[in-house]
């Protein structure tokens, strides 16, 4: 995923702190005046944070995709375990 990719699967740009749900500007004050590969490596780990966030976030809808597919094909309820016959 490039950087563009994710921002539009985040719907902003990550924040500067790791930070995928929110955006804090005094995240930002404080890289002010510093150099810029010092700002490019903390966005460079921003996106890489994020990324690895999305695949998290992609893999746990997968699952949950899964199970309900599995749920609907088998028609149990999800949460109930089948009754064992006496």
């Amino acid at each position: 995923m490039n950087r563009m990719e994710v921002d539009r699967a985040l719907g902003q740009t990550p924040c500067i702190c790791g930070d995928v749900e929110a955006w804090h500007p005094q995240c930002y004050a404080r890289f002010l005046g510093r150099p810029k590969h010092e700002i490019d490596a903390a966005m460079d780990r921003a996106y890489r944070t994020a990324r690895r966030k999305l695949k998290e976030r992609a893999k746990a809808q997968a699952g949950e995709a899964l199970m309900m597919a599995n749920v609907n094909v088998t028609g149990a309820e999800a949460g109930s375990s089948p009754e064992r016959p006496r």
